[in-house]
């Protein structure tokens, strides 16, 4: 994760990742880390 994106009032409504290699960002909506269809932590 590089960045958070947050509203007027403080609360994280998005997460910015960047990958390692290409450097290339993607924007999602933080809830999609604890979405196991959407998400999968650690490498594999």
């Amino acid at each position: 994760m590089t960045a958070l994106e947050r509203d007027e009032e403080e609360n994280v409504v998005a997460v910015v990742l960047e990958a390692v290699y290409t450097r290339r960002e993607t924007t999602l909506p933080w809830q999609d880390l604890k979405d196991d269809a959407t998400w999968l932590m650690g490498w594999r």
